[in-house]
């Protein structure tokens, strides 16, 4: 049996990069770049997060961890004044917007 590590090395003995060639943004989408892409202004100007983090219920999470990671459907967002959802269904999460 051959490891994961002898796998990899054996496939990436058998590849090449593949060339570059500069696009306009806006023919772009979808690629990587092969080198870093600065704007000339810094936007925003302020830090700035439109979702805080997520509303989950403790249960859910029991036993989850690197190894054992919990899988939740996120349910829909929670944004500034609404009220969080009343009913907390199992294997459900919300996501929390900034100021909620």
């Amino acid at each position: 049996m051959i490891s994961v590590e002898e796998h990899l090395e054996a496939v990436l003995r058998q590849i090449e990069p593949v060339g570059t060639e500069r696009l306009p943004v806006a023919r772009a989408h979808g690629l990587v770049t092969t080198e870093d892409v600065r704007s000339r202004a810094d936007l925003p100007r302020f830090d700035n997060s439109s979702m805080d983090g997520y509303a989950v219920r403790r249960e859910d999470l029991e036993g989850a961890g690197p190894e054992t990671p919990v899988l939740l459907t996120v349910s829909g967002d929670v944004a500034a004044g609404d009220p969080l959802p009343r009913e907390h269904v199992p294997g459900q999460a919300w996501r929390i917007m900034t100021g909620a």
